[in-house]
């Protein structure tokens, strides 16, 4: 949502201006003093919020592991059970969409497979939400799509958005302009992406995995 926050920001300040070389007040002034904490604490949970639930799949063998709070699980593919549901949403707390959806993976202590003993025999943890029943199924039909057909033309795409290494190679930046002029969209609407490529909170993920994936650690 921070792309969208930003832009609203920019066009209440740009018309607070406007409003203030018109008329001579303060409105420029008191919205700044309004908006720019609440601007700058959006932006700060974007960046620093907990990151979605950690996954890796091994397409070769056929399993996908998963880290929880320090448990890791190892669930066969055949048998990882992905549940969706929704919740309703309250007009009147200003929200835009009736329903907020997730998706959830059920862990179970059969599938445990190193770190800490899971504490209870199932958790159903949710890995992703959307304001959109179509966003849901479609994020979930592109991990099933790549994970049984590996990446394909169509869902490339999908990948360099949302990895900063992956963003700089497909965006073609070799002149300073270009890189400058990337970095700067991404700093005002996707900030993650550079986050999560040196943030200290990724998952670290224990040697017994490492020595199937190696160590390079994509969000």
């Amino acid at each position: 949502m921070l792309g969208v926050i930003n832009l609203f920001m920019m066009l209440a300040i740009v018309v607070m201006w406007a409003v203030d070389v018109l008329f001579s007040g303060e409105a420029l002034l008191a919205t700044a003093a309004f908006f720019v904490p609440v601007w700058v604490a959006f932006y700060l949970f974007e960046v620093l919020a907990p990151l979605t639930l950690p996954v890796r799949a091994d397409r070769s063998k056929g399993y996908v592991y998963v880290a929880h709070w320090g448990t890791y699980y190892r669930i066969p593919w055949d048998e990882l059970e992905v549940v969706f549901s929704y919740n309703w949403q309250y007009f009147g707390a200003g929200v835009v969409w009736q329903k907020q959806y997730y998706s959830h993976v059920y862990l179970r202590d059969d599938y445990y497979f190193c770190g800490k003993l899971p504490k209870k025999r199932m958790r159903r943890k949710k890995f992703s939400s959307y304001f959109k029943e179509d966003d849901l199924y479609r994020n979930w039909n592109f991990i099933v799509r790549c994970y049984e057909d590996g990446v394909n033309n169509e869902d490339d795409g999908n990948l360099y958005e949302s990895n900063y290494r992956e963003f700089m190679n497909k965006s073609g930046t070799d002149s300073a302009v270009g890189i400058v002029t990337a970095h700067f969209f991404m700093i005002i609407f996707m900030p993650s992406i550079i986050w999560w490529s040196v943030s200290p909170f990724k998952c670290k993920w224990p040697k017994e995995i490492e020595e199937i994936f190696g160590k390079e650690n994509h969000y």
